[in-house]
């Protein structure tokens, strides 16, 4: 069986929860994607900021009716390498 290699997605950050450690990315297709301060890779969430671009993995879990969930969000840009 061969398994297929899926690359990460790219957005930007366009909602941030500071209180409730949590925000949202929106993804260049226009999906938005919920995410925890525990799904950024390097521990990173206090230096996001809205606009800020992201790569990020689609997660498991959120309930029926609610939007998909990021994993393994990485910051990136020329202040995040």
């Amino acid at each position: 069986m061969k398994i297929r290699e899926v690359s990460p997605l790219r957005g930007v950050v366009e909602r941030l929860f500071p209180r409730e450690d949590c925000g949202f990315i929106r993804s260049a297709d226009g999906r938005e994607f919920y995410f925890h301060r525990s799904s950024i890779v390097g521990g990173q969430f206090d230096a996001l900021r809205i606009g800020t671009a992201v790569r990020f993995a689609i997660g498991e879990g959120g309930d029926a009716g609610t939007c998909p969930q990021a994993s393994s969000v990485v910051p990136i840009g020329k202040h995040h390498r």
